[in-house]
């Protein structure tokens, strides 16, 4: 599709990375080791210099508590898998358009 993405494999080399190289978007599990999605989520959205940052949460905990909860915390958007592939990229090109950015900037994948 045109993106860049790189990748963190926890919670704490991901709020790293973000810190160091911050993204675009930010496509983000639930399930880290070291800090959760959630927590992640919560770290990235209450510092000023990361909360404009779209969260895109994909995710294995589909019950509507966790659903809800992503996006009481500042989630985007919250796909459970199985998700369908093609909904997923349709959300990323409306954030990352409502973001202003183009096709080549970079997003975070976990």
């Amino acid at each position: 599709m045109g993106y860049s993405a790189y990748g963190a494999m926890t919670g704490v080399a991901a709020l790293t990375a973000i810190a160091t190289d911050p993204p675009d978007l930010i496509m983000l599990d639930v399930m880290l080791p070291e800090l959760d999605g959630f927590e992640v989520c919560k770290r990235i959205k209450s510092n000023p210099a990361t909360r404009h940052i779209p969260v895109v949460f994909l995710s294995g905990k589909n019950t509507p508590e966790n659903i809800y909860h992503g996006k009481q915390i500042g989630g985007d958007h919250y796909f459970t898998k199985p998700f369908n592939s093609a909904m997923v990229m349709d959300a990323i090109k409306q954030l990352l358009k409502e973001e202003a950015v183009a096709p080549g900037k970079s997003m975070m994948l976990h």
